[in-house]
């Protein structure tokens, strides 16, 4: 039996929401129909439930230029404490600081910084010294992305109900990346707010038809130019402790260490570096006392790689340009920077 909208929002988050947010991710822009064939739900249930979750803030779809068609930065900051709300929120109207964390580490924040060129960089990270309240900007430059925070799944669906996801998602062919125009940037802009607003509505709004629309989506998508990810709360994902790890490898072992690392099932991100760390490693556990054995396996699959430091993430307060409250749910937008 269907429940009603008002039993939907009357409960917390459950099975059926986590199934629907685990095929989201891997395909963001099916169809309820297409979800709803591969989970066993009602379409009118599946579009329902997400209506409740993504205005609860406790889900959303975002759209952002991936790497390495943006320069990616890890900074990270320190801020007076006297003036440490003042210096927040000034970080956070910052469109390419488009990630901020309060963590416990060298630093007392941590953020993501993307930019189209290391001259933009260099503007950006002059801005972020100008911010009233902020004392240190450290920047750590990534040179290449190796696994990304979109990729990481929710344990929710079946091995058969991820098959029918992935059979409808659109695929990642590496086809070369269009000329990227004015029309491209708009429907980035419009995915960013909206990453699941309809081809209809985007050839409204961009003033082309409804096949331009969905076909400019679909190639952006394969070439890897845009990114399309299904982010949550924590409340929902029952993670308690995000990390990154600072790690340095001989560079002979990088590459073979990078591949291992991507594969072990908790790590959101790898990143290489240029600076005194040449590899990173966002990973998102159930409890913090996880931390220790995935330390362990790293220490087994890369036994020259030595983690030097870590950076414990204590609050999200800005995620892919969606602003945060205390409980990881999205209570703002400050639009991404255009590309190209």
């Amino acid at each position: 039996m269907i429940e009603s909208a008002a039993a939907d929002r009357s409960r917390g988050t459950d099975e059926v929401d986590l199934t629907i947010l685990h095929a989201l991710q891997i395909a963001p822009r099916a169809t309820w129909a297409e979800i709803g064939a591969a989970i066993g739900v009602a379409p009118t249930t599946v579009a329902r439930r997400w209506a409740n979750l993504e205005s609860g803030g406790r889900a959303w779809i975002a759209a952002y230029v991936a790497s390495p068609y943006s320069r990616l930065v890890f900074v990270r900051i320190d801020v007076a404490p006297a003036r440490s709300a003042e210096a927040v929120a000034g970080l956070c109207a910052r469109s390419a600081l488009v990630t901020l964390d309060e963590v416990a580490g060298a630093r007392s924040l941590l953020g993501t910084l993307v930019a189209p060129s290391t001259s933009a960089m260099a503007d950006e990270l002059h801005a972020l010294r100008a911010v009233d309240g902020v004392s240190v900007v450290e920047p750590v430059v990534s040179t290449t992305v190796v696994a990304h925070g979109s990729r990481w799944r929710l344990d929710a669906l079946d091995p058969e109900q991820e098959r029918r996801m992935r059979r409808v998602a659109v695929p990642l062919t590496g086809a070369p990346v269009p000329q990227i125009d004015e029309t491209d940037r708009a429907l980035v802009r419009a995915l960013a707010v909206d990453g699941r607003v309809s081809a209809t509505d985007l050839a409204t709004r961009l003033d082309v038809s409804v096949n331009t629309a969905r076909r400019r989506v679909a190639r952006l998508l394969e070439s890897g130019w845009l990114s399309l990810r299904c982010d949550l709360s924590t409340a929902i994902s029952g993670h308690e402790t995000l990390v990154y790890l600072w790690l340095r490898l001989p560079p002979g072992d990088l590459a073979a260490a990078m591949a291992a690392i991507a594969d072990l099932p908790d790590r959101r991100m790898v990143a290489t570096l240029a600076g005194r760390h040449n590899l990173l490693v966002n990973a998102w556990f159930h409890r913090p006392e996880d931390l220790l054995d995935f330390e362990v396996r790293i220490a087994r699959l890369c036994p020259t790689a030595l983690i030097d430091d870590r950076t414990i993430v204590l609050r999200k307060i800005k995620h892919i340009g969606r602003v945060l409250d205390s409980d990881g749910r999205a209570v703002d937008l400050v639009p991404l920077p255009d590309f190209a």
